[in-house]
C-alpha cells in the first residue's frame, strides 16, 4: 500500500467515527476495507486514478453521513430541552483553548493533503484552459471541511457530556462554515473596501456558524439564541 493509500485510510476511519454508534459497529469495518480495497485498485491504474477515486468518496461521504443522522434523528424524543449536567468551570477554557487548536491542526493536515496532491498532478492544474497553482487553487477546498469537521468533531466530544443527541453538530458546524464561505465569496466580488470585506467576512462567518448550531441548541437551552450574538462577536470583533 502507498503512502498516500495510508494517509487516506486513516483519514477515512476518523471520518467513519462520525457516524451513529449504531450504524459504526454494524458496517464501519465493512465499509473501510472496501475504501481500502478501491483505492487499492485506482492505484494500480495510475496516481490521477486514485486521486479521482479519493476525490470521489469524499464527494459522497458528506450525504451518507447526513442520511444516517437523519435516520436516527427522526427517532429522538420530541423534547430536548434538558440537560445532563451542568458543565463545570473547566469546560469554558477547554471549549476555547480546543476550539482554536484545531486551526493550525487543520492546517498542518492540509499542507500534508496538498504536497501529496501536488505530488501526484504537479505544481500547476489547468481549470477550464486556465493555469493555476496547485496547491493556491486547492487550498479553499482542502482547509474548509477539514477545520469545519475539526472543530465541529472537537467541540461534539465537549458537549455530549451534557447535553442529549448532539451527534448532529458536526454537520451543523460543517455547513455553517461552507456557508459562511459562499456568503463571503459573494461579498467579496461586490465590495470594494478591502477592510470593510475581511470586517464582514469574519462577521459572516460567525453569524452563519452561529445559526447552523443554534439549530441544535434551540431545542436544548432556553434563550439559545444568543449563541448567534457571541458567534458573530467573537468571529468579529479583533479587526473592527
Amino acid at each position: 500500500m502507498s503512502g498516500f493509500c495510508r494517509l487516506a485510510t486513516q483519514l477515512y476511519s476518523l471520518l467513519i467515527r462520525l457516524y451513529p454508534v449504531s450504524f459504526r459497529k454494524e458496517f464501519g469495518a465493512e465499509m473501510t476495507a472496501v475504501f481500502t480495497e478501491t483505492l487499492n485498485e485506482a492505484a494500480r491504474v495510475g496516481k490521477r486514478s486514485l486521486l479521482f477515486s479519493f476525490l470521489r468518496e469524499l464527494r459522497d461521504y458528506p450525504f451518507s453521513l447526513l442520511r444516517q443522522h437523519w435516520r436516527k434523528f427522526r427517532h429522538l424524543e420530541p423534547n430536548l430541552m434538558t440537560t445532563i449536567k451542568k458543565p463545570e468551570w473547566p469546560f469554558f477554557p477547554a471549549w476555547v483553548i480546543l476550539t482554536a487548536l484545531c486551526f493550525p491542526i487543520s492546517f498542518i493536515l492540509s499542507l500534508i493533503i496538498l504536497f501529496t496532491i501536488e505530488r501526484i498532478v504537479g505544481g500547476f492544474i489547468y481549470v477550464d484552459g486556465v493555469r493555476h497553482v496547485t496547491q493556491d487553487y486547492l487550498s479553499t477546498y482542502v482547509n474548509v471541511p477539514i477545520v469545519s469537521l475539526l472543530t465541529g468533531g472537537v467541540q461534539y466530544g465537549l458537549l455530549r457530556q451534557y447535553l442529549p443527541r448532539m451527534g448532529w453538530w458536526v454537520l451543523a458546524t460543517t455547513g455553517g462554515w461552507f456557508l459562511g464561505f459562499l456568503l463571503i465569496f459573494g461579498w467579496i466580488n461586490l465590495g470594494t473596501n478591502e477592510s470593510w470585506n475581511v470586517n464582514m467576512a469574519l462577521i459572516m462567518l460567525g453569524l452563519s456558524i452561529g445559526m447552523g448550531q443554534w439549530l441544535l441548541l434551540r431545542r436544548r437551552l432556553p434563550r439559545a439564541g444568543l449563541w448567534i450574538g457571541a458567534n458573530v462577536v467573537g468571529w468579529g470583533w479583533w479587526p473592527l
